[in-house]
Formats: structure tokens, C-alpha cells, sequence
């Protein structure tokens, strides 16, 4: 199952970081976090090993640079942050090494809440595996308070 939660919109102009601690189980789709209106998303895909992040009106894939990073079972960090701006960059992280760098214009939901480990995308896209930690901040971190952030996750969950 998954939770919800109205407390913020995961696509509008303002900053935002998202870090997640995971591994996953089999191979599949393995939505992380997902809007109810399904206009916003971040997964893990199969197949390419790709993340597709929407958070605004456009889809962005990442194939990590890093072999193996999401071999089934291996606990992975997962970190995303989002400059606040109409047209905001997003930075991706895995194990805070910067994988990808791109723009996605905002997008805001209009009433949505989000859902965690789940995605209606027609195919009802559930998360196969564990995800250890969610944290969300509403603004976009310092790299100050991202390397903070990252030491934290990696020595919580024993992450090399």
C-alpha cells in the first residue's frame, strides 16, 4: 500500500527537495511518489534502469552513469531537489553523486495529494521493494544542507 498527503504540490513553483532510501525487489515500474491526478511522478523504470521524474509539464528519463546502481535488492539514496522558479532545475542524485542536471516548467496540481508507492497510470503502478526513508523539504537545499542531508541517509542506512 501506499500513503497520501495533502501538504504540499509536489509540481508547483516553489523549492523542493526529495530524498528516499530504497531497494527494490523485482524488476517492473516502482513508482516512488506519484500525484492522484498521475501529472506528476517520479519512478524507477525497468528495463532501462532509467528514473522518469514529472514534476512540471514535462517527463524527464535519467539513465544513471552508475553500473548496477539499481540491482534488485541493493539499497539505493535517491535524492532530487527542485530550484523554485517557473521553470525550475532539477538536480539528481544517487548516493549523493550528481547523475543528472535538466528544467521542467511548473506545472502546479490543483487540489492533487500525493501518494507514496503508488501510481494510478491506468496499470496501477505499485513500489516492488522496500523504501526505508521519505523525507521532503519545501524548499530546494543548500549544498551545505544536502551534503548534511546525504552523510545522514548513507550512515542511517549503512550505505557505502
Amino acid at each position: 500500500g501506499g500513503g497520501s498527503s495533502y501538504d504540499f504540490d509536489i509540481a508547483a513553483q516553489e523549492g523542493l527537495t526529495i530524498a528516499c532510501v530504497f531497494n527494490r525487489d523485482a524488476d517492473g515500474n516502482h513508482t516512488i511518489l506519484s500525484s492522484n491526478s498521475d501529472d506528476h511522478y517520479i519512478r524507477v523504470d525497468s528495463g532501462s534502469d532509467s528514473i522518469t521524474i514529472k514534476l512540471g509539464t514535462t517527463e524527464t528519463k535519467v539513465d544513471p552513469t552508475v553500473d548496477d546502481l539499481w540491482v534488485n535488492g541493493t539499497k539505493v539514496l535517491m535524492t532530487l531537489v527542485r530550484e523554485a522558479g517557473v521553470t525550475g532545475n532539477i538536480r539528481l542524485y544517487a548516493d549523493g553523486v550528481l547523475l543528472s542536471q535538466s528544467t521542467q516548467a511548473a506545472n502546479p496540481g490543483d487540489g492533487e495529494f500525493n501518494t507514496i508507492a503508488y501510481r494510478s497510470s491506468g496499470t496501477n503502478e505499485f513500489f516492488n521493494g522496500k523504501i526505508y526513508e521519505l523525507a521532503m523539504w519545501n524548499k530546494a537545499l543548500s549544498t551545505a544542507e544536502l551534503l548534511e542531508a546525504h552523510d545522514y541517509f548513507k550512515t542511517i542506512h549503512s550505505i557505502p
